[in-house]
């Protein structure tokens, strides 16, 4: 648990690095800049130190974005996108005839996730998980929309503690098991 706890309270840093230097904000900054490429397409952002910094890591981060754009073809070509707008639209029923504002909250960050709108997706899920946090199904949505835009260490940490919270041999841990594993395989590739 101490491990956990420990990568857990880490977990935001390292995507606040400068991708290019892994230079950390100084003290009177919250971040960096970011990349304005990923805040047209509303991914999870990508920081960088300094222009020189940006201009170096470029042609890595141009092939980002291109495997984005196929990414996103492909989930639109397999229903994905589909799946999680028909599971956005119930759950907004649900919400409506309860009342219930959490249901609500969590309608609309499965809207966000199929309209693949990442970055505000991402915020609302992180939002979710501080209201519940023991809710094992906001940590694996978080993942999953990290995981979307090739966030891959944190959204390993996230099916890990989705993982955790769940009862073992349930379908959530069945699902949240294979997606860390296939995460981890994938950024070691």
């Amino acid at each position: 648990m101490l491990v956990w706890t420990v990568l857990l309270g880490s977990m935001a840093e390292p995507s606040l690095l400068c991708v290019n230097c892994a230079r950390p904000p100084p003290p009177h900054r919250r971040t960096w800049g970011r990349c304005t490429v990923c805040i047209e397409r509303n991914l999870p952002s990508t920081y960088y130190c300094g222009e020189e910094c940006m201009n170096a890591h470029w042609p890595k981060h141009k092939e980002y974005h291109k495997e984005q754009k196929q990414w996103e073809k492909q989930l639109l070509e397999g229903g994905q996108l589909d799946r999680t707008r028909s599971l956005a639209e119930a759950q907004a029923r649900r919400a409506e005839e309860t009342g219930d504002e959490f249901s609500k909250r969590f309608a609309a960050a499965l809207a966000l996730m199929a309209e693949a709108d990442h970055n505000t997706a991402a915020k609302a899920w992180r939002k979710i998980i501080t209201e519940r946090p023991e809710d094992p199904v906001a940590y694996h949505n978080l993942a999953v929309v990290l995981g979307r835009s090739d966030h891959f260490t944190e959204s390993a940490l996230l099916y890990l503690k989705a993982i955790e919270l769940c009862e073992e041999g349930t379908e959530d841990w069945a699902a949240a098991a294979p997606a860390a594993s296939g995460l981890q395989h994938a950024q070691a590739t």
